[in-house]
């Protein structure tokens, strides 16, 4: 189980407990049987996550321009934003209680930057290089299995479709009849801040974590498609996405969110108005260590937060949805980028039995879902897992360079 306590302020839940959990039994080429066993390396997220910069540079060592910086990043918020921070605050010191902690968490702090997790999270990117091709397929079988695709092992999980293309071709590939009780969003949200700091890094080539950047510029220059990130995406072009003829008449939108409040607004007055939908509800994902503390303090000036927006949208005639409102979901979050916590079994109340539900920009398959994204992929790779030794033909449908 990835929910491990449930309260009316939110839920806190384990990430990489579900991810073995899907892969408690495994088929692999040989017709063995394994369990896989997640990278946990990846969650080891022992201490409050810090910018090499922070750590490296003292007090002695800051400069003006530094301090210019910080300045200007300590604007006071508005009264609505303070009360909403404080509101999350309070109520995550609700669900994450003394004993909670006790019987959860780890007691030892150790100061060391999560050196464990941002070692495995580097290797995992200077190692999953692969070439972007269009391709869809799906797992049939009732249980797990392990297939290559062009030479590189993949877990796929049971009941999974899934579809390795641009959004901007869904309607093309994907049957536009209502069909879908959920739908799940991830978007790359356009940042031109990171798109900056994109550009220097790859310029500067300097660190191991920076190694897969120039990868990145030499396939520019040789016109190779870098299987690596999403395009970040103008928010207009999401409006483009057809969410509302995806999702049965009763159907929910979920939709992760960064805290720009340009974002946000795009979603209320703009996204959902435009595919004839409303908000239902606002989750905040509470990231923590693996103390039970937030991954940075809540900060009550301009700047970074310890959590991320979940929006919920139904049509504006669906006046039925029992989604709570205003709720926390608290987890330790992984280390690699965007590696979002699974919704299968938090949103089990609110759906129909047997939901039919789809990811898109997904990043990771999951059973009994449709994923589609040019990531689907990246957390299936068998790098990303330990295998254990616990006959019938398995049946991995892959069709590469489809129409």
């Amino acid at each position: 189980m990835s929910l491990l306590i449930s309260t009316g302020n939110g839920a806190l839940i384990c990430h990489l407990n579900y991810i073995n959990k899907i892969y408690n039994s495994v088929e692999n080429n040989n017709n063995e049987k394994l369990k896989l066993q997640f990278n946990d390396k990846l969650f080891k997220l022992t201490s409050k996550y810090l910018r090499d910069n922070q750590v490296k540079n003292n007090i002695e060592d800051k400069c003006i321009k530094k301090c210019r910086k910080r300045k200007k990043a300590d604007v006071s918020i508005s009264p609505t934003d303070h009360k909403k921070i404080q509101f999350i605050h309070e109520n995550f010191d609700k669900i994450i209680t003394v004993d909670v902690k006790k019987n959860f968490f780890n007691c030892f702090n150790v100061n060391d930057n999560n050196i464990e997790a941002r070692a495995a999270s580097d290797n995992f990117y200077c190692n999953t290089f692969n070439e972007q091709t269009e391709f869809y397929g799906s797992n049939p079988t009732n249980f797990s299995v392990i297939k290559k695709i062009n030479d590189v092992d993949y877990v796929f999980p049971n009941d999974c479709k899934f579809y390795c293309y641009d959004v901007r071709l869904i309607s093309k590939k994907i049957d536009l009849i209502n069909q879908y009780d959920f739908v799940l969003m991830d978007p790359p949200w356009w940042n031109k801040f990171i798109r900056r700091k994109k550009e220097t890094k790859a310029r500067s080539g300097c660190g191991n974590f920076f190694f897969h950047q120039l990868v990145v510029v030499f396939c520019c220059i040789f016109n190779v498609i870098y299987f690596y990130s999403y395009e970040m995406m103008y928010n207009d072009e999401l409006v483009d996405i057809p969410i509302a003829k995806l999702l049965t008449k009763t159907g929910i939108v979920g939709i992760w969110c960064t805290n720009a409040k340009s974002h946000l607004n795009h979603i209320v007055d703009v996204m959902l108005p435009a595919w004839g939908m409303k908000v239902v509800a606002t989750w905040y994902w509470v990231k923590v260590t693996q103390l039970g503390d937030p991954i940075c303090d809540f900060n009550y000036k301009m700047g970074k937060q310890p959590y991320e927006l979940l929006i919920f949208g139904a049509r504006v005639e669906n006046n039925d949805v029992k989604i709570p409102d205003q709720w926390l979901l608290v987890s330790v979050p992984s280390s690699v980028h965007s590696h979002k916590p699974p919704l299968t079994e938090i949103m089990e109340p609110y759906l129909p039995k047997n939901p039919n539900c789809l990811e898109i920009f997904a990043r990771y398959l999951l059973p009994r879902w449709t994923s589609w994204g040019l990531e689907v992929l990246k957390f299936q790779n068998m790098m990303l897992y330990n295998s254990i030794k616990n006959k019938e033909d398995t049946s991995l449908l892959i069709n590469h360079n489809a129409n």
